[in-house]
Formats: structure tokens, sequence, C-alpha cells
């Protein structure tokens, strides 16, 4: 037999659980039925109802006001997600980009949020966006104009630091902020010409 870091020998029986682990209820041990939840609930939430509410609001207004929806898709901080009637309760940040949402009418629509976080429960979802709008709503002229604003600010950014007329610390800071808004920006403009 081997030995373990500590120097004591690796012996099978004393690597097992402890005996109150194994008789367990919640533990398929062999003897016990594993307790689950019922087929198709969740926390009281049966599947056979089968719409969640959404709710999509940034500061500046709601744009979603608890609507029935049968399914809800966005881009969190660990990848794209997609939540059904019943799902598992998380939370997470929203990426720059479209989310969407299907009605039970099988009609789908896009939004665009420009980041925020959102919570997902069994009956609803709610959706605190930084901003957020229609994909359809976007004008794609107006999105590349803020583009080109944004990296005109930036190139002035990056000279003045070259030139000495910032410190580094607060160009650093500056030049964070404008990238920050220039990605949103372009992937904003990649929505509304998605939506095109």
């Amino acid at each position: 037999m081997g030995r373990s870091l500590n120097g004591r020998t690796k012996n099978p029986a004393q690597l097992r659980p402890p005996e109150f682990w194994r008789s367990a209820p919640d533990l398929d041990n062999g003897n016990r039925p594993r307790p689950h939840w019922p087929r198709g609930a969740y926390n009281g939430h049966s599947m056979s109802d089968n719409t969640f509410t959404l709710s999509v609001v940034s500061p500046d207004r709601s744009l979603v006001n608890e609507i029935p929806v049968i399914a809800v898709g966005a881009k969190g901080s660990e990848g794209d997600f997609t939540a059904l009637p019943g799902h598992v309760p998380f939370l997470t940040d929203l990426k720059p980009a479209n989310m969407w949402y299907r009605a039970p009418d099988r009609t789908q629509r896009e939004i665009f949020v420009s980041g925020g976080f959102v919570e997902v429960l069994p009956t609803k979802v709610t959706v605190l966006a930084d901003s957020a709008e229609y994909t359809d709503e976007i004008d794609p002229d107006r999105a590349q104009r803020a583009i080109q604003r944004r990296q005109n600010r930036q190139n002035v950014l990056k000279a003045m630091l070259a030139k000495g007329e910032i410190s580094v610390a607060q160009g650093e800071v500056e030049l964070r902020k404008v990238e920050a808004k220039l990605n949103r920006s372009m992937a904003r403009l990649k929505a509304a010409r998605k939506n095109r």
C-alpha cells in the first residue's frame, strides 16, 4: 500500500466516509431510495406551468415589466445561458450583448443590454441593466458615430499621456473608462447590424 503525505498508510477502509455519511438518506447507498424533487417540480413550481415572468429594468426606464415568457437567454460572465421555467436559482453579471426572450405564442424579441446583473428564479427572471433597448430601436448610424467619438477620445488621451500633459495614473483610469465605453458601443452596433 502507498503512503500518504502525512506518513500514514493509505488503507481503503480508512478512506471511506464515516458511517453516518453512508447511512444518510440523501446518498444512494443501495439500501434506501434517494430523495428527489417530484418529477418536474422545483420549490413548488410545477413544470406544467410552462411560463415564468421576466422584468428588464435600467436606470432610465422599465423595458419589460413582469411579462409571461417561456424562455430567456443572455450572455453572463461565465458564458451564454438559457433559463426555462423551474430553473435552478442563480445570480450573475451580464456582458454587453443581446439577450432574448420567447413569449408563450413563440415570438422572440431581442434586447441589447450594456451590462448589469440577472437573477434567475424558478418562477421569474429579473434583469437590472446598465442600459437596455430593443435591438430594432438601435440606430446603426448613431451607434457608429458614438464609436468614432470614443476612438477619437482614446487617441487624444494617448497623445496627452505621451506628452506628459496628464499623470500616468489619471491617464490609465481615463483610458480604461473610454475603452469600456468603446466596447459597449461596438457591441451595440453589432446588435443593431445583426437585427437588420
